[in-house]
């Protein structure tokens, strides 16, 4: 390559003169001389001087002596104009570590004299880079997506190993990511991380009891929470996929909770949530009386595999983009699970406390004034004329899990809501149980109820809260639909009776009942009392069914009920009453509704 360049120089001298001459400032004194590559430029007992900071590899011929070669940094190779060989000629003679058979090192110096920094020159010219163990050095962190992290010589130094030189881009000297990958190399993956990035969790559902106030820590309801940077989000609403109203099982294959769903381990706490077939253990010989109610520890169905899916409503990509009561969740609007408020009169557990309608969570403070929520104050008397007030439930009694579509599982106490499937095919001593939700509130012991305890409506409750009420129960309507004594008639379909055809409705479907002014000024209307499902009432002495069924008409008084078609007034009306069958008997058609005291 040097020889190149003074062959071109030569030649271009060649046009001039036979020789020229350049005077090198610091060279030789400032002394005329030639321009050489090496020895072998100048004429004989002329040696080549190049000083080692000579920008093109040329150097000045001078007259060369012995005395002018020499090693003073004693590495074996020499420097001088004296020199008669230049194939040992050292570049930088005051350092033993840079000669023609140095080791370039990461340094910024030329340590091999190749006229490279930091660089090897092979034979053929090219610039090829150090060996690695030279060129490279190895980071200190090698675990993971660490390993085989390196940096490369620059500017004559190694660099410190950062994320992206030398360590990877998502690399973090403390990690704080939560991504499922070892940030840090310390092959600890999110060690600090709340929840597994990515996965889908049951909301935490945890009710604290004890003997005197009830608190509560988390949801009121069940749900999802997505794990999203470690963190998981709110606990978002998210119902229990169910097939003919049972719980859909994933425990073994996740995949039958198809698209949209979600298979997650839940651990459950006795009945709070619905029927879950957690057992708790009261009063045994093992269990003093004091400590009443425990959880076994032999049960095996306080945890469950279970599908649950998000209602979701569109894309997103922050809080903003949704809709009151949702949030965005992995680009999605998802419904937010209602978290603890304070407790109104709404059938509800609204502040998560374990109990319904009440104002603190110590037992008695209520929320609901005189009556419960969804039953009005009948002003009723009893047969003998006297007040006897009573709150009775706006709709037929429904399970707690019914649907509109569904009459529901969980059997423990009966619900007065709008909408629903009643609850029939019950028997009078089942009517009475849900009504007083008595197995509901031995899981509450010791304390106040969860829900106030309801009875079964006697027959002359049930009459006057259909008819109507004005002082005299003789007085009543005997059709819920009738404005005026002359038009007290029954009416085909005016309720949902046989000639409707229609079969079984939701609560509230058909208006048959009587619309009563409260306190306050509000008409509060009972529904179907007549029609829809029959319903149990209390006779003097046994069982009645009153109001007749969405299987009944006028032409069917002789309807036959476990061989009793006897009614004591007109059929499909309020005082349509039938002896009961057997206690332990029940029909599609039969359902009931609750009456309560009315709190002072």
């Amino acid at each position: 390559m040097v020889h190149a360049r003074l062959l071109m120089l030569l030649a271009a001298a060649t046009l001039l003169s036979a020789c020229f001459d350049v005077t090198r400032d610091g060279i030789n004194g400032g002394k005329v001389g030639f321009l050489c590559a090496s020895a072998a430029d100048c004429v004989e007992g002329f040696g080549c001087n190049i000083p080692p900071n000579s920008p093109d590899g040329l150097g000045v011929c001078q007259k060369a002596t012995s005395s002018q070669c020499y090693d003073t940094d004693s590495d074996g190779f020499f420097a001088g104009i004296g020199c008669e060989s230049i194939e040992r000629a050292d570049c930088d003679d005051t350092n033993p570590q840079v000669s023609p058979g140095g080791v370039e090192v990461c340094n910024g110096i030329d340590d091999n004299c190749d006229g490279e920094t930091d660089a090897n020159v092979a034979a053929d010219g090219t610039v090829n880079p150090m060996a690695d163990g030279d060129r490279y050095r190895e980071c200190p962190k090698q675990i993971g997506i660490c390993s085989g992290a390196r940096v490369e010589c620059t500017d004559g130094a190694f660099p410190a190993c950062v994320p992206g030189n030398g360590y990877p881009a998502n690399f973090e000297p403390s990690e704080t990511s939560c991504d499922g990958i070892d940030n840090d190399c310390d092959a600890a993956a999110d060690e600090d991380c709340e929840c597994v990035p990515g996965s889908v969790s049951t909301c935490v559902y945890t009710v604290l009891r004890d003997d005197v106030e009830r608190t509560a820590v988390g949801q009121c309801e069940r749900g999802l929470q997505f794990c999203i940077n470690g963190v998981r989000s709110e606990c978002l609403a998210a119902p229990a996929v169910a097939t003919a109203g049972v719980l859909v099982d994933c425990s073994a294959d996740p995949a039958v909770c198809g698209a949209g769903s979600y298979c997650v381990d839940e651990a459950l706490e006795p009945n709070e949530d619905l029927a879950d077939g957690c057992e708790r253990v009261c009063g045994t010989a093992e269990i003093p009386a004091e400590d009443n109610c425990v959880l076994n520890a032999a049960s095996t169905n306080c945890t469950r595999s279970v599908c649950r899916t998000t209602q979701d409503a569109g894309a997103c990509t922050d809080d903003a983009g949704c809709d009151n009561g949702f949030a965005c969740v992995q680009a999605v609007c998802r419904r937010i699970n209602v978290a603890p408020t304070d407790e109104l009169c709404n059938g509800l557990d609204d502040n998560c406390d374990g109990m319904v309608d009440n104002k603190t969570g110590i037992s008695g403070s209520e929320v609901c004034s005189q009556c419960p929520f969804n039953m009005v104050k009948v002003q009723a008397v009893t047969p003998s004329g006297a007040a006897a007030d009573v709150c009775v439930d706006l709709y037929e009694a429904s399970r707690p899990d019914a649907t509109s579509a569904d009459q529901g599982q969980f059997g423990y106490y009966a619900q007065s809501v709008a909408g629903v499937l009643p609850w029939t095919g019950v028997t009078a001593e089942e009517a009475t149980a849900a009504c007083q939700g008595e197995d509901y509130y031995d899981y509450f012991k010791p304390g106040p109820r969860p829900i106030k305890s309801k009875r079964l409506c006697s027959y002359f409750e049930y009459e006057q809260a259909c008819g109507g009420v004005n002082g005299d129960p003789n007085g009543d309507y005997a059709y819920p639909y009738s404005t005026t004594r002359a038009g007290d008639q029954f009416v085909a379909g005016a309720c949902n009776d046989a000639s409707s055809a229609n079969g079984l409705q939701p609560t509230g479907t058909s208006t048959c009942g009587f619309d009563f002014q409260t306190a306050s000024g509000d008409i509060v209307t009972t529904y179907d009392m007549v029609g829809n499902a029959a319903e149990w009432v209390r006779g003097p002495g046994s069982n009645l069914i009153a109001g007749g069924s969405y299987l009944e008409t006028p032409s069917a008084a002789t309807r036959t009920r476990s061989g009793s078609p006897t009614r004591s007034g007109p059929v499909l009306s309020c005082t349509d009453l039938s002896l009961a069958p057997a206690a332990t008997d029940s029909a599609e058609d039969i359902g009931f509704r609750c009456c309560t005291a009315v709190t002072p």
